[in-house]
């Protein structure tokens, strides 16, 4: 696998493209790493316990410290169960975290969810709509070309977005996580995973100026990528003379990483969950 190498690139800070090439293997191994950081932002879980302490100890006998992901410190605000998803009831509970709190001009929301998610809005939008759209508008059709068939018409369209009532308007956007079917073993009767059903509000507002949901690190030290080069180094050209940590035709590669995921306000989330769920809000799926 040396030989198959992948071409990548990114721009530095004056917008200049830098080419380069990466190792598949290495490729992937840093593409799953960053999926795992992904997952320990959002599902990370505490192991603090009820009175306050920190019970799981390393070898040095310093305590372990696992701190909660962006859901867990959601548990707390706003949850909301629904057996069939309805825009008005949406509309209605969004209200409720609007009003008295944010101005008019700031109550726009991103619903996070899965596909399935994503098509339960759309029906929703789709049935809601027929009351007020007369069925002559045509906007949704289009003409398809296709041998064997004269005057062909299509239609589609999907509603993504709802301007409602008191200015409320809901975007919609689809996260893979939701639909992981590795991760989340609750199966829906009507398809898929009852996980793509829930709706996430990850941001309400801000807090005292601040992004209510950030990312929080060790300053200065990024995530740490280490090599024990073998037969064969991949950091340097096939073939060329170079120290070796083994005789093995192969190399290892390790990486480290310490951060978390900060909620500053969690009454600024709100969860939407199918009642499916109820039963398992606590639960992690692996």
């Amino acid at each position: 696998m040396s030989g198959k190498k992948m071409g990548s690139y990114f721009k530095d800070d004056k917008g200049n493209v830098v080419k380069f090439w990466q190792h598949y293997e290495s490729f992937m191994f840093d593409n799953a790493f960053r999926e795992d950081i992904n997952k320990l932002y959002m599902f990370g879980t505490s192991n603090r316990s009820a009175d306050g302490q920190y019970r799981i100890k390393g070898k040095s006998d310093y305590a372990i410290t696992e701190g909660a992901g962006i859901r867990q410190q959601m548990e707390a605000a706003n949850t909301s169960y629904y057996n069939v998803f309805n825009i008005q009831d949406l509309a209605s509970r969004l209200l409720d975290l609007s009003e008295g709190k944010l101005k008019t001009d700031q109550r726009e929301f991103v619903l996070r969810t899965g596909e399935r998610g994503a098509y339960e809005f759309h029906k929703s939008l789709e049935q809601f709509s027929q009351l007020f759209t007369p069925l002559l508008n045509q906007d949704r059709m289009y003409k398809v070309n296709q041998t064997g068939f004269q005057m062909g018409l299509g239609y589609g369209g999907q509603f993504i977005e709802y301007l409602g009532p008191n200015n409320i308007k809901v975007n919609l956007s689809v996260d893979s996580m939701y639909d992981d079917r590795n991760r989340n073993k609750l199966l829906h009767p009507n398809g898929g995973v009852v996980e793509s059903y829930r709706y996430d509000i990850l941001d309400i507002g801000t807090t005292e100026g601040a992004p209510n949901i950030q990312k929080v690190g060790v300053k200065g030290q990024p995530i740490i990528h280490k090599y024990i080069p073998g037969l064969r180094n991949p950091y340097s050209p096939d073939g060329a003379f170079s120290a070796i940590g083994t005789a093995e035709d192969s190399w290892e590669e390790h990486k480290f990483f310490c951060g978390a995921a900060i909620v500053r306000d969690p009454s600024r989330t709100a969860s939407f969950i199918h009642n499916m769920q109820a039963g398992y809000a606590n639960t992690t799926f692996a």
